[in-house]
């Protein structure tokens, strides 16, 4: 979910990972960059990441059979047994104060709500700019505003709204029916700040 969620807003993420060699004691580190992803368009769930690796090169494909813990990758070939993921670092915008920690809270809550209305639940993150330009390419049913309650399209989008939305998504067959939208500039994530549907 990390991955995806600053990946796609075009948020590189440094990822430390642990290598351990068969007839070595001490574990040796190496940092990649992840930059891409691809995804199971049903099940909304990673099938690789995609790295920039100074002593692989760029877009390196990375599998992984638990969910991305330990990695099976190029490095398998030159004599490691194991490259397990050790941290992520992630250099975020100085506005973008609600974490994805703090968002966790939120999307287990909203979660359970879209399961039952049958949906796969997905974390991403969005600038004001590109989420509104989405919706403007779609036809929402329905738009909840915080304040306002029931708005149009056009009110929402020319609603005054933070820089950054953290977004909790509804998928149905690789398509977005709901978008829960919480205010990424919040030092701490409140309520929802709106949600839409969409058709």
């Amino acid at each position: 979910d990390i991955v995806k969620a600053y990946v796609r807003e075009g948020i590189p993420i440094l990822a430390s990972l642990e290598l351990k060699k068969k007839d070595m004691h001490v574990s040796q580190y190496h940092a990649v960059v992840i930059s891409g992803y691809k995804i199971n368009k049903k099940t909304r769930e990673l099938v690789n990441i995609y790295v920039h690796d100074d002593q692989v090169g760029m877009y390196a494909k990375v599998d992984s059979n638990d969910n991305f813990y330990t990695w099976n990758y190029e490095w398998n070939s030159w004599g490691y047994e194991s490259i397990r993921l050790y941290a992520l670092v992630i250099p975020i915008y100085p506005k973008i104060r609600g974490t994805f920690k703090d968002l966790y809270k939120n999307f287990k809550k909203s979660s359970l709500i879209l399961e039952k209305m049958e949906l796969i639940p997905e974390i991403a993150l969005f600038d004001n700019r590109k989420f509104k330009e989405s919706v403007l390419k779609k036809d929402p049913v329905k738009i909840v505003y915080d304040t306002d309650g029931n708005i149009s399209k056009k009110e929402f989008l020319i609603k005054n709204m933070p820089n950054y939305v953290w977004l909790v998504r509804g998928y149905d067959q690789g398509n977005v029916i709901v978008d829960i939208g919480f205010d990424a500039t919040l030092a701490y994530l409140k309520d929802p700040i709106f949600v839409i549907y969409y058709k």
